[in-house]
């Protein structure tokens, strides 16, 4: 149950916002990720070294192997991994690594790989540096 002192200020919370023509609504969706935001930031805790990830995914961009498009790229690795932005959110950590760990390794048993600098790497990681350049 809420006090009265903090009802008070919860109602004058509310009488300020809506005096000053700013809806709740609106206030929400800048202070939270959208779920492409979220489903990336997910990707994301799935590399072990962020700052070799970006320099990997800097020379993947400049090849033109891959679209420059952070949101088209992170959509790139949902397909690859065929989850959707809500599923890679709510897996459990370990399952998404799992997942993740096993379609690169598909990528290389398929040969859907990309050369850089002299390094083979399977679509999907490739992908997920790119991704790491936009952070």
């Amino acid at each position: 149950m809420v006090d009265s002192s903090k009802r008070k200020l919860l109602q004058s919370a509310a009488a300020l916002l809506i005096c000053s023509g700013v809806a709740p609504a609106v206030i929400f969706e800048v202070t939270m990720p959208s779920t492409m935001d979220r489903a990336r930031i997910r990707l994301l805790s799935l590399l072990n070294d962020h700052h070799a990830a970006t320099e990997i995914g800097k020379v993947v961009i400049q090849s033109g192997q891959l679209s420059a498009s952070g949101s088209d790229l992170v959509r790139n690795i949902l397909t690859q991994l065929k989850l959707s932005a809500d599923q890679v959110i709510t897996m459990h950590p370990q399952n998404l690594a799992e997942t993740y760990f096993t379609r690169v390794l598909l990528d290389f048993d398929n040969g859907d790989t990309l050369t850089v600098s002299g390094w083979v790497l399977s679509r999907t990681e490739a992908l997920l540096s790119a991704v790491k350049t936009f952070n």
